[in-house]
């Protein structure tokens, strides 16, 4: 069984696994479960030319990935640092039109994973939830289409399909198993839509474990590539339930 073993070390990680020109969904949400080890890597193996897929709200590993100048396109509905204020370099790069980072509703990853997900070319928004902003009318993302049952109109966005997601989860066995201890958010819907699943761990559990509690598992194996076990590999944002932020973190 050892052979079907998806455990590799952060140093395997290669540019084969994750090219240049990349479409990366990066889970977590605000300074929560953020794969930080894997965006290091990232950084280290000097991969470029890429395009982020947010959740809901996203920081640290935005910043620092714009900063290094590793980015052409990010698509999330928020992008900061929550009560430490603003994403510096995000913001600069954004003012200076360096990257292309077009306003998104903070359904706009959820819908568009979901699409991915199902195999649909598109995701139609449910009608009336965008009544209360304008950024569906100023933008080329979202596109008006007609229930053809009942002729009600509402906006859609186009399936993205990401080419890797990398995500931090508290515990994973050597098959792939994913146990989150919070929320998933939008976790398992990057790693159903996802082309290649790589995953940062706290904790290897076993798989009798997995086998004995079912209901933990919040992502599945057979989504998995590789299962990456590092210690604090979200810091020095939190990893649900083992540790908090880091707020003197440099």
């Amino acid at each position: 069984m050892e052979s079907l073993s998806k455990i590799i070390t952060l140093e395997k990680l290669t540019k084969e696994m994750i090219p240049d020109g990349s479409i990366i969904a990066i889970g977590g949400v605000h300074s929560h479960n953020v794969p930080m080890a894997l965006v290091r890597q990232i950084l280290r193996l000097g991969i470029k030319d890429l395009t982020l897929i947010g959740s809901i709200s996203v920081g640290l590993p935005v910043d620092v990935l714009v900063g290094m100048k590793r980015v052409k396109q990010v698509f999330a509905p928020y992008v900061g640092f929550e009560m430490w204020g603003l994403a510096p370099n995000f913001r600069i790069a954004v003012e200076k039109k360096e990257i292309y980072a077009p306003d998104v509703c903070e359904a706009f990853p959820i819908y568009s994973l979901r699409a991915a997900t199902n195999g649909q070319l598109f995701q139609p928004f449910p009608p009336g939830l965008h009544d209360h902003t304008s950024i569906p009318s100023q933008s080329d993302l979202y596109k008006k289409v007609k229930d053809p049952f009942t002729g009600q109109e509402s906006y859609a966005i186009q399936a993205i399909i990401p080419d890797v997601a990398i995500i931090h989860v508290q515990g994973a066995d050597m098959y792939g198993n994913c146990i989150h201890h919070g929320s998933v958010v939008t976790d398992r819907l990057m790693a159903t839509s996802a082309k290649t699943v790589i995953v940062t761990c706290d904790e290897l559990v076993g798989p009798e474990f997995v086998r004995k509690n079912p209901d933990q598992t919040t992502i599945e194996s057979f989504y998995v590539d590789y299962v990456i076990p590092v210690q604090y590999g979200s810091h020095p944002t939190s990893s649900h339930g083992v540790y908090s932020y880091d707020t003197k973190s440099k």
